[in-house]
């Protein structure tokens, strides 16, 4: 599998799945690029699945991994999915939130 680097923003909060009855432990997060109309789909497996849990919705962050193209469907009505399996998270920027938005933290430091 050719590997591959993405930078998004966190669209929504991570869904995990620790205890599943078949298969390992993993966590499945949607990262939205800049270049992008959709979101990728981003699973981590064991230990990756944790740092993908700390993620937030408006969080930055780097994705390092496997590219995985799946075509599932009948003949006429096809679908392909990509999605990335994670080798190595790097968060860049974490949103708080308990932050105040820059123009509410500008007016109460006055």
């Amino acid at each position: 599998m050719p590997l591959i680097l993405i930078a998004g923003v966190v669209t929504s909060s991570p869904k995990s799945d620790p205890f599943p009855t078949q298969g390992r432990p993993h966590c499945t997060v949607h990262i939205k690029t800049a270049e992008s109309e959709g979101a990728w789909v981003v699973r981590g497996f064991d230990d990756l699945a944790s740092e993908l849990e700390a993620l937030l919705a408006g969080d930055a962050v780097a994705i390092q991994g496997s590219l995985s193209i799946e075509a599932s469907g009948q003949a006429g009505h096809r679908t392909i999915r990509i999605s990335v399996i994670a080798g190595q998270v790097m968060p860049l920027w974490r949103r708080f939130p308990n932050r105040l938005p820059v123009h509410q933290a500008v007016a109460s430091a006055r």
